[in-house]
């Protein structure tokens, strides 16, 4: 108790410092490492005092509903309580940025820096043809982000679009609402209501994703710690920072899929009977975050890593035979998306992998000293994800 109880006053601490310095600005390195040059820099931009009731009022509640949490039976509402919390935190971080909240979470859903994806899917008419020839089009992509990630998000987003198409009284409806928020958009104004309607549905669904993922991040953890440690995961996810002060991005989307596939692969290995149909579905999940952007790949090395040491610290009650099996199910499912598109469309796979790491290289890495984003990096974790959940991962790892 005496161990835990100092380890943390240590985590309060190090996180007041943390958020200190933040505020004080008084060591701008935490900010990145060279802001004249081509690497990234976090703007110093601290939001207006007046604006930030908001964020403390939510926080403190959200405080209020983790002790609650803590102690409460009713799992169920806890958790939904959590998701709502999130929801609001993400919001009220929206408003300190800027008080017209949905008019924020347009601009950034469009945005070519942060996103880029749906204004490409609202300018597809022919889908097929934009899968076929793929990999010759991405450099001619108006974002960074589409030049150098597979098709699956404009996929995702030009399927929204084409949802409120078939439901034109809803679309109008909720066009009517949107239209008046960019007034001087025209490209916006000109297309058809399911467009605005779909980019509210987007921005909102994206939002709702990284809210979500609070559920299958306890659904994880209660089988792997007690329930006051799952409890307090579940909190802690709720309030990352990373899942809040970016809101909407795509990221969320891939956080929410791969903690499910990481909660399915924990359930395929566990399971006596169809443990397959779990690690397929958990290779499935992988495959859709791959087919999204190409960095996720590096997830399925870690879930491969993840199912030998599950076996490795059950050994010798499992044989080896009941960690291929599984592993064999994560690699069928992580490669159907892309069989599909190689079959459906005649694109192999490694054709966009090598045009995406081959724009990567032409807008980013030509440009940037990688010993310094491997260290920045590391830090980015750190301060998004937050001291208690990168420095309790790695006191439990130590253990």
């Amino acid at each position: 108790m005496a161990r835990n109880r100092n380890f943390l006053i240590f985590l309060l601490a190090f996180t007041v410092l943390l958020v200190t310095l933040i505020f004080t600005d008084a060591w701008p390195g935490l900010r990145g490492p060279a802001p004249d040059t081509a690497e990234w820099h976090w703007l110093y931009r601290l939001r207006p005092f007046s604006r930030w009731w908001l964020p403390l009022v939510v926080g403190a509640g959200l405080v209020g509903l983790m002790a609650w949490w803590q102690q409460t039976r009713r799992r169920r509402l806890g958790l939904a309580l959590l998701v709502v919390g999130n929801l609001l935190l993400q919001g009220a971080l929206v408003y300190a940025e800027k008080p017209a909240v949905l008019t924020e979470l347009i601009e950034r859903t469009l945005a070519d820096e942060t996103n880029g994806y749906f204004r490409l899917a609202a300018a597809t008419d022919d889908l097929n043809s934009l899968l076929r020839s793929y990999p010759s089009l991405m450099p001619t992509f108006p974002s960074e982000h589409t030049r150098t990630h597979p098709p699956g998000l404009i996929l995702a987003n030009w399927l929204v679009i084409q949802a409120f198409t078939r439901w034109p009284d809803l679309s109008q409806t909720i066009a009517e609402r949107i239209w008046p928020l960019r007034c001087t958009d025209l490209w916006l104004l000109d297309g058809p209501p399911a467009v605005a309607a779909a980019l509210a549905a987007v921005a909102l669904l994206t939002m709702l994703a990284g809210a979500l993922t609070v559920i299958p991040t306890y659904g994880l953890a209660r089988r792997l710690l007690p329930e006051p440690a799952a409890r307090l995961a579940a909190a802690f996810v709720a309030t990352l920072p990373s899942l809040t002060i970016f809101t909407p991005t795509p990221v969320q989307v891939d956080v929410l899929l791969a903690t499910t596939a990481l909660w399915c692969l924990h359930e395929g290995i566990c399971r006596k009977t169809n443990g397959w149909l779990f690690t397929y579905l958990s290779g499935l999940l992988l495959s859709v975050t791959t087919f999204s952007s190409l960095g996720n790949g590096a997830l399925v090395l870690l879930f491969t890593g993840y199912g030998a040491w599950q076996w490795w610290t059950k050994r010798p009650s499992l044989p080896f035979l009941h960690l291929f099996t599984p592993l064999t199910w994560l690699g069928v499912g992580s490669g159907t998306v892309w069989l599909v598109y190689w079959a459906g469309w005649g694109v192999p796979p490694w054709a966009v992998v090598q045009e995406g790491l081959a724009q990567h290289y032409e807008l980013v890495t030509l440009h940037r000293r990688y010993e310094w984003w491997l260290v920045y990096n590391a830090l980015d974790v750190l301060i998004f994800a937050g001291p208690a959940i990168v420095l309790g991962f790695l006191l439990l790892f130590r253990k």
